[in-house]
């Protein structure tokens, strides 16, 4: 009988996609909710995606914290209307742990390009939900 518990356990972890974005409620919210949060301008949830001592490295910037991070984005891009439109998203995970790759295109409401950027963002399942822990981005 435990040999049968232990079986079913094991079967339901191996074939369960708790990381994939496609079929995980809460990590496809935290994916889509940074690019809505940034096209509203509003950093305070955009921070609050990060966890409290994630890290982001940009192109010669580095930041710790979500404060800091909050800080960066106020500074950048605080006061505008860009758009961030996301593409060629990749992942991978393992349990707690996702890693996202993604290209994606940051534009003035009236459409002009402002800048192209490729990232790399790590994220961790905390509390029950997916935080940023880690962030490196650079303009292509």
């Amino acid at each position: 009988m435990l040999k049968l518990i232990f079986l079913i356990i094991f079967t339901i972890c191996v074939t369960t996609d708790a990381c994939n974005p496609k079929t995980n409620k809460k990590l496809q919210k935290a994916l889509t909710d940074y690019v809505s949060n940034f096209n509203a301008g509003n950093w305070s949830a955009v921070a609050d995606l990060y966890a409290d001592n994630a890290t982001m490295a940009t192109a010669g910037d580095f930041f710790r914290g979500k404060e800091a991070i909050k800080q960066f984005y106020i500074n950048k891009f605080g006061g505008k209307d860009y758009v961030m439109t996301p593409y060629n998203t990749e992942y991978d995970c393992s349990r707690n742990i996702v890693v996202t790759s993604e290209e994606c295109e940051i534009k003035t409401q009236t459409g002009q390009l402002v800048i192209s950027v490729r990232f790399i963002r790590v994220l961790r399942r905390i509390n029950g939900k997916w935080k940023s822990i880690r962030e490196m981005d650079t303009p292509m």
